[in-house]
């Protein structure tokens, strides 16, 4: 009894160390590649000018925030954000929010620009000139810290 079950065992493991990597390279080779659109944008001296600069539009957090006009994409509004420090919380999204912030949660009106990442501009939704920028953490799902940002053009 013993013996047949062996015999039956060593073909399927023989037929698996075959099969299981045939799979494995079909799999990969019928990925289809993910294109990726990204709302960060590069800013250049050339195409942008400086609205407006600060550093303590933040609460919790030291960081400068750089608003640019861009006229090649019909007066787009660009922010730039550099942190002194570099913020440890994980998975940093920016927000912008048209009404009150709560410090605890988000609001569901909140629109999302982008992941945070230093240097790289993000795209304001068209429109606005008064609200607030977000940070929020999606892996702490909490806001990190807020910034009132008036009188954009």
């Amino acid at each position: 009894m013993i013996q047949p079950l062996r015999i039956a065992h060593r073909r399927v493991f023989f037929g698996l160390a075959v099969l299981l990597p045939c799979v494995l390279i079909a799999g990969i080779a019928a990925r289809v590649p993910v294109m990726r659109v990204s709302s960060q944008l590069e800013v250049t001296p050339e195409n942008a000018y400086l609205l407006r600069q600060s550093d303590r539009l933040w609460k919790k957090h030291l960081i400068q925030s750089k608003f640019f006009s861009n006229p090649a994409r019909a007066n787009e509004i660009l922010v730039i954000l550099q942190p002194e420090k570099p913020i440890s919380d994980p998975d940093l999204l920016l927000y912008w929010v048209e009404s009150n912030v709560s410090e605890t949660s988000l609001p569901s009106s909140a629109v999302l620009l982008g992941s945070f990442v230093p240097d790289r501009g993000l795209s304001l939704p068209r429109g606005v000139h008064n609200g607030n920028l977000v940070l929020y953490s999606l892996a702490h799902r909490e806001v990190i810290d807020t910034a009132a940002v008036e009188q954009l053009p």
